[in-house]
């Protein structure tokens, strides 16, 4: 946000090289969001509804994989940011918001990766875990007339599920138009969202 504030302020940054920070803190901040939302979805399912598995093995459900998630995008973007070299087409701006679009926008099959593995793919996942929330609530609630344990387990993790239903829509309506944009400029029309 600093970086940003500068740039609003004064119209550029210093440096080639705060340009590529600043893309590669800017990427890796919304991609570990977004994944961790999407983690956040699993776990909070396998929470409501598998607890007894999930706390057992704590260190492997939920440290382990949150790290490594962490990690992946960190070195993901590292490599594409500071490593990648950028094709003749595509050079850093100092003068344009975050130096106009990173060098590994250039290649059209990393491109579809990061769009499709990192972007796609969790929100894909965070509407399915959420849609197998709200089916699975909606059909323990019914059953939930009868024994006492669901209807316990159902009550004290209402608050938890409506709270992380909340963030994950949340984190939808954010990522949606920007998949929508990508899946068109990546497989149909490369102008498409200009």
């Amino acid at each position: 946000m600093p970086i940003t504030l500068y740039y609003l302020a004064h119209g550029n940054v210093h440096t080639v090289k705060i340009c590529l920070f600043w893309n590669f803190w800017n990427y890796t901040l919304h991609v570990v969001s977004l994944i961790l939302t999407e983690y956040a979805s699993i776990e909070r399912y396998f929470l409501v509804f598998h607890r007894h598995a999930v706390l057992k093995h704590k260190v492997l459900f939920h440290y382990i994989p949150m790290l490594c998630l962490t990690i992946y995008i960190s070195l993901w973007y590292f490599y594409l940011v500071f490593f990648l070299p950028c094709p003749k087409n595509r050079l850093l701006d100092i003068t344009v918001f975050t130096c106009g679009m990173p060098c590994f926008f250039g290649y059209a099959s990393i491109t579809a990766y990061d769009a499709i593995a990192n972007l796609m793919l969790p929100s894909l996942v965070i509407l399915i875990f959420n849609a197998l929330m709200v089916v699975r609530v909606i059909t323990s609630r019914t059953v939930a007339l009868g024994p006492i344990p669901v209807r316990e387990t159902l009550k004290k993790n209402r608050r938890m599920i409506l709270q992380l239903l909340g963030i994950s829509l949340l984190s939808l309506i954010m990522w949606l138009p920007w998949i929508v944009i990508l899946i068109g400029k990546d497989f149909f029309d490369p102008s498409f969202g200009n």
